[in-house]
């Protein structure tokens, strides 16, 4: 006996190859913590320069030279092949989103009617006190950046940024 799953992709609607952002193969956390955005756990990982996970156990029983070569990243983000993106600050970021909505409506919800009100409802409601926007930006120190490895639009406002943020220990 088996059972089928078809699995969830979530693309980035905007850019033109749709590159995956995430699937849900991880965890969907429900309640939604903002509305119309999807929250994934994710945990720290430890990986080498072939990008192989490696145990703590490992880990310890290499050599200086192997350790150098690792690095700390999340397991959401390596899944999806996301890399790191830096934005020197809060600003940076609310610039970049209103950017990213500019575009989406500018793209992608290009005829008026229902859909394209309902999104620029929500989006306002994204930078407004309690949306999801304005508490990014309340706390940015606690959220780390990636974007789509090698395509920069995210950083220009023309793709989507993933955000991982700490919460008890893991993003």
């Amino acid at each position: 006996f088996f059972s089928s799953h078809t699995m969830k992709v979530f693309k980035d609607i905007l850019d033109e190859d749709e590159p995956d952002l995430g699937t849900d193969s991880f965890e969907v956390i429900e309640p939604a913590l903002f509305p119309n955005v999807l929250s994934f756990e994710a945990k720290q990982v430890r990986v080498d320069c072939d990008d192989n996970i490696i145990t703590d156990e490992d880990y310890t029983d290499m050599d200086d030279e192997g350790k150098a070569l690792c690095k700390q990243t999340f397991d959401f983000a390596r899944a999806s092949q996301l890399i790191p993106a830096e934005l020197k600050s809060a600003n940076t970021y609310v610039k970049l989103m209103k950017k990213y909505i500019k575009n989406l409506l500018g793209k992608v919800y290009t005829e008026k009617g229902p859909k394209k009100k309902a999104f620029r409802e929500a989006a306002t409601a994204a930078f407004n006190e309690g949306g999801l926007v304005h508490y990014i930006k309340e706390n940015f120190d606690e959220f780390e950046f990636y974007h789509v490895d090698e395509l920069f639009g995210a950083l220009s406002g023309e793709g989507m940024l993933v955000l991982l943020q700490w919460v008890d220990g893991t993003k």
